[in-house]
């Protein structure tokens, strides 16, 4: 695995992370989710 592939990989998780974290306290709309990715 190179350094580009580990840090998307990374990156990937924590953005995953962040969501799951967002979705305890409200649920969030495929809008909001695709900002989150998509700024």
């Amino acid at each position: 695995m190179n350094f580009q592939m580990l840090f998307a990989y990374f990156y990937y998780k924590s953005q995953r992370l962040f969501i799951d974290m967002l979705e305890d306290r409200k649920k969030l709309t495929m809008v909001e989710k695709l900002r989150i990715f998509l700024p």
